[in-house]
């Protein structure tokens, strides 16, 4: 048997099919699932892909994967540049971008992207109205 795991390895994600992340916190989790697959597991690396980055005074989080969606909805403001994008495929949400919501989302698990990540991970189907609306706690939406 051959493994590969790191950011420049690509996989099968269950739910997002064949795709390569190049960022070191997938590297990390590669690696211990590579490992797990040595010592015989079968489950999946299904981990939904998170990452965040400083950009000068802004902070940008992401999480999933949106190689193809069809609606874009946005919850916050633009000109004030603090909000959350998100990334629908036939009504489910794929990805989820944000600038200046929170921190990392795997650090800051009761930030809104942590919620996101939760939501995508459970193949939601948020309504758009309900994505977009400020007075909704994303994790309320959670199951």
């Amino acid at each position: 048997d051959v493994y590969a795991a790191g950011d420049v390895a690509n996989h099968l994600h269950p739910l997002f099919g064949r795709v390569r992340v190049e960022h070191f916190n997938n590297a990390e989790k590669q690696g211990r699932a590579a490992a797990r697959s040595i010592l015989g597991s079968t489950a999946p690396y299904d981990y939904i892909h998170t990452f965040w980055s400083d950009q000068y005074e802004h902070k940008l989080e992401y999480a999933g994967h949106a190689a193809k969606w069809d609606q874009f909805v946005v919850r916050g403001s633009l000109e004030e540049r603090k909000l959350i994008g998100f990334y629908l495929l036939d009504g489910q949400l794929r990805a989820a971008v944000g600038l200046d919501r929170g921190g990392d989302p795997e650090l800051d698990e009761d930030m809104e992207m942590a919620a996101c990540a939760r939501l995508i991970g459970q193949r939601a189907r948020a309504s758009p109205s309900s994505l977009a609306d400020e007075n909704v706690d994303l994790w309320s939406l959670v199951d």
